[in-house]
């Protein structure tokens, strides 16, 4: 079946289950349950979440003013825009794509989750990579910060912040404008910095190789 222009409020539950299909959901200090089925264009405002696992898909969910979207197990997640101090997690064999990230807004990926070509806006938010991958993030401003886990082929602009501590590593990072600082237990690779105001800075016990 389909639902459209639901509202869930006071601790209500939405079970989206295989097959089904909800559009343009509400959740305020509620949860939208999606296993197997479809939801699309919900909006999650404070202490109202999403999760997502066992073959569920979201895409265009708004996360904000404290609202949360948690990508588990064989769930996936497209084109979520996280912003207003909400925020994203995948955990485990769960898969985010083409999500973007304003003011205080954050995603985190846990070992075994990944998240493909991530937008980071100007502002307090940025991506936490604990464990998991990253691949295609775009920083216009914000941060990334990888505490264990993979970052690929990571774009920084306008200042954006991008710090790999222990346990991570970077492959094929562009600054354009910002830096990339190597803490020591990190390690880079084939990091291209671009014009003199910006930079890579290594730790002791950090490791870079191929930096331009």
């Amino acid at each position: 079946g389909e639902a459209q222009d639901a509202s869930i409020y006071n601790a209500g539950v939405q079970y989206v289950q295989s097959g089904g299909v909800a559009r343009n959901t509400q959740v305020l200090v509620g949860v939208q349950d999606v296993r197997g089925g479809s939801a699309y264009a919900a909006v999650l405002g404070y202490d109202g979440h999403q999760w997502v696992s066992s073959g569920g898909y979201v895409e265009g969910t708004v996360v904000s003013s404290g609202g949360g979207l948690s990508v588990g197990m064989g769930g996936t997640a497209v084109g979520a825009q996280v912003q207003n101090s909400g925020y994203m997690e995948v955990q485990s064999g769960g898969t985010a794509s083409s999500a973007s990230v304003t003011q205080s807004g954050i995603i985190r990926v846990y070992a075994g989750g990944s998240v493909m070509n991530t937008h980071i806006g100007a502002g307090e938010g940025g991506l936490l990579v604990a464990g998991g991958y990253a691949e295609g993030t775009v920083l216009s401003g914000g941060n990334l910060y990888a505490d264990s886990g993979i970052v690929s082929g990571t774009q920084v602009y306008a200042n954006g912040e991008m710090n790999i501590v222990s346990g991570a590593s970077a492959f094929d990072t562009v600054v354009y404008s910002g830096y990339q600082d190597v803490y020591s237990g990190a390690f880079a690779s084939g990091t291209v910095v671009k014009g003199a105001s910006n930079w890579q800075d290594v730790y002791e016990g950090g490791t870079a190789v191929g930096t331009v």
